[in-house]
């Protein structure tokens, strides 16, 4: 049975291109408002095992890489209309790559948010699809 040297902590080279996130300033015209935003969550990884080396590039597990769009405007003094559209790139994971399947995850483009809200003085109603409740409440480290 060979040993795997992956490239963690001796001999390894990980290149990883987490939290690349971006937001462009918002863009305003009479009382609405347009922000464009997104984040690039690549690794890539080297490893050998006697006759095999090779490079490996896919998707980091802890976060998917993502863009979208939040725009918001004022109905009056008082309500606000927004609406929000993110979706998520997700190639191969790393955790799953072997020598055999090598990028064999598929490349999937998903809805992540897609909802508009009212917002007043009694306040928020929001329509469509959101994060859970427990959505960023676990796993902090």
């Amino acid at each position: 049975m060979r040993k795997v040297n992956l490239i963690a902590a001796s001999s390894a080279i990980a290149l990883l291109a987490a939290g690349s996130a971006f937001a462009a300033d918002p863009v305003e015209r009479e009382g609405m408002s347009l922000v464009v935003y997104g984040q690039i969550n690549y690794a890539a990884m080297y490893a050998e095992s006697g006759s095999n080396d090779g490079l490996f590039v896919g998707d980091s597990d802890s976060s998917s890489s993502r863009f979208g769009f939040k725009t918001k405007g004022n109905i009056n003094e008082n309500w606000q209309l927004g609406a929000r559209i993110e979706l998520e790139v997700e190639t191969s994971a790393l955790s799953d790559v072997t020598w055999t399947a090598q990028g064999a995850g598929a490349d999937t483009l998903g809805l992540r948010h897609a909802f508009w809200y009212v917002k007043g003085p009694i306040g928020k109603i929001s329509v469509g699809q959101q994060s859970m409740v427990s959505d960023g409440t676990g796993n902090v480290d």
